[in-house]
């Protein structure tokens, strides 16, 4: 035997020893951790990385019911949005084959809405400009939709136009109770 045989077994033999005071209740848990209690040195280091350990497994746990219920919700976000798509396609006169997912019916919508908005421009056709407008829009809150918005253009500046209305009516209440502005 060489002096680093011996070594390591003196270690091996210390560590063995060192690992019988460890309570069964703590080899217990580090083996449900996967941690090999073998391996650990002192009780310190054992509380050390089960609390690191369930740390970890809290944070995989959180990561796995986020992903788990963003795959849901997508999911059930972009059958919706098909479906709307589908009955905007329907409604504009669009083609749509089966296949097609929300993106494509909506590129698709795009484009045959471009080219109708152009063609009432060059004729004219302030009826047809005004209906083929109101589709786009309607393709603008399906895409926000789609990208996981809330709120369209048209959702904004209605909710700013209320928010503008509400001051002036605070502003008008001021002036006739005699408060004054102060600017």
């Amino acid at each position: 035997m060489s002096i680093n045989n011996l070594s390591a077994n003196a270690k091996a033999y210390y560590l063995a020893g060192q690992n019988s005071d460890l309570p069964l209740n703590i080899v217990n848990k580090l083996k449900s951790l996967g941690i090999n209690p073998d391996e650990v040195y002192s009780i310190n280091e054992a509380y050390n990385l089960i609390r690191q350990a369930e740390q970890n497994n809290k944070i995989n746990n959180s990561e796995q019911l986020n992903n788990a219920s963003n795959k849901r919700n997508n999911g059930e976000n972009s059958d919706v949005n098909r479906d709307e798509a589908l009955e905007l396609a329907r409604k504009v006169g669009v083609k749509v084959s089966d296949n097609d997912s929300s993106e494509d019916i909506l590129a698709n919508l795009k484009s045959y809405i471009d080219k109708m908005l152009k063609h009432a421009i060059d004729t004219y056709d302030k009826t047809t400009y005004d209906k083929f407008s109101e589709y786009k829009k309607m393709v603008k809150d399906l895409e926000t939709k789609e990208a996981g918005g809330t709120f369209s253009n048209v959702n904004v500046f209605s909710f700013m136009d209320m928010v503008a209305n509400q001051n002036k009516a605070s502003i008008y209440m001021n002036k006739k109770e005699g408060i004054e502005e102060i600017e």
